[in-house]
């Protein structure tokens, strides 16, 4: 890629119509040819996954052409990796967003596409195969004279491959791995599960924080206290115990704290937890986790006690705004069906918390609208989103569905 010395602001803009329109271009030297070209550079939104930057380069005098996807915004706190089916030439229309520290498999061509190999795309899975395949028969012409026997393997190699890509030859699985956490795979399905593809979220190890440019190593004390100032008044509190403080003598004899691996960077940090009696209700296992490494902290409430005899089904008729300040405890297990929506989250979706109905709500809308990045409303199926979410928004708002 070209360099520039145009510089995007304002990355982090709440404003998604003025940031969408910043768009900045600068001359800059075509790597190929050695005349003047021009890079383009513009930051966007998309839609229910986060800030990019689109980097262009085009040259005038010999016709090169390059683009390339960055990311803005914080790192994700877990890497991502997907395993998409493509059953049917449908299929081969998802969108996929890919940085480059994400690496790409189809054991059905035996082919892998390493991380850092290639710039951070977004495109289809037909125009990602079809880009590969034009990649290979640029060198076939001298391959044919200089090593036949190659040539030969390759032009097999394209065969199948252009199969694959028009979908004469289906189905064949893609995988998706990424470090990084910035890649994804379109689901046309959303609000629903996504049958074809599964998603697995796992903690880096040291070697990939690494790889990804981030330091591994502990926050020195100037970083703690800047990080404390900043967070302000922040606190997680349970059984009248603040668990972002270090503990006193007495709350220490009342919590047990267990010395385990952080989710985010495989050292060990420090998990405290206590007992919560709920009236009328059971114990609740109050856990927070904090890491002295990286920084990472995180809540989750279990339930105490013994397995029931019987599961439970609950109905609640919401009426009134006062049933949304209901307080609710949902357990991993915990299946939540809103018949007026037509939705339904199954056991382990969001994981297990105590809140209001009124919190409940909150999270599903949040949970969904950050994990179906191409919510897009430019499409029929991001549309049909979209709606879902403006009805799921309007019954926390107490409006007629």
């Amino acid at each position: 890629m070209a360099t520039s010395q145009a510089v995007i602001h304002n990355t982090e803009s709440k404003d998604y119509d003025a940031f969408t329109k910043l768009v900045s271009t600068a001359k800059s030297m075509c790597e190929v040819c050695g005349d003047e070209g021009c890079t383009s550079v513009m930051a966007t939104a998309v839609p229910f996954f986060k800030e990019i930057s689109l980097v262009s380069f085009s040259c005038e005098g010999c016709g090169n052409r390059n683009a390339e996807v960055s990311f803005c915004g914080e790192l994700p706190e877990c890497g991502v990796r997907m395993e998409c089916k493509v059953a049917e030439c449908a299929h081969l229309n998802r969108i996929v967003v890919k940085s480059e520290y994400a690496s790409i498999r189809i054991p059905e061509l035996d082919l892998e596409i390493p991380a850092r190999t290639q710039k951070g795309s977004m495109n289809s899975i037909e125009g990602m195969l079809s880009k590969m395949v034009a990649g290979l028969q640029e060198g076939q012409a001298t391959r044919k004279d200089s090593d036949p026997q190659s040539y030969a393997k390759i032009n097999d190699f394209i065969a199948l491959a252009q199969s694959f890509a028009t979908g004469a030859k289906l189905p064949f699985t893609l995988i998706l791995d990424d470090p990084s956490g910035n890649s994804c795979i379109q689901n046309p399905y959303a609000p629903a599960e996504d049958p074809f593809n599964s998603v697995c979220r796992y903690a880096r190890t040291r070697e990939q924080l690494l790889e990804i440019g981030y330091n591994p190593e502990p926050i020195t004390e100037k970083q703690e206290d800047d990080k404390s100032e900043d967070k302000g008044g922040e606190s997680i509190t349970a059984q009248g115990v603040d668990f972002s403080k270090p503990l006193t003598e007495k709350e220490s004899e009342e919590l047990a704290v267990i010395d385990i691996p952080c989710y985010a960077c495989g050292e060990m940090g420090k998990n405290k937890m206590c007992v919560c009696q709920v009236p009328h209700f059971n114990n609740l296992i109050t856990m927070c986790f904090e890491c002295d490494k990286c920084g990472y902290k995180s809540t989750e409430v279990k339930s105490g006690g013994g397995l029931a005899e019987k599961g439970k089904r609950f109905s609640l008729a919401v009426k009134t705004p006062n049933d949304l300040a209901r307080e609710l405890y949902k357990a991993d297990t915990c299946v939540i069906c809103v018949p007026e929506l037509g939705l339904e989250m199954e056991t382990a979706a969001m994981g297990s918390f105590y809140t209001t109905l009124e919190g409940l709500l909150d999270k599903m809308y949040c949970s969904m609208k950050i994990s179906n990045p191409f919510g897009s409303s430019q499409s029929p199926q991001g549309k049909k989103f979209a709606e879902f979410l403006d009805k799921l928004k309007g019954v926390r708002l107490m409006l007629p569905v």
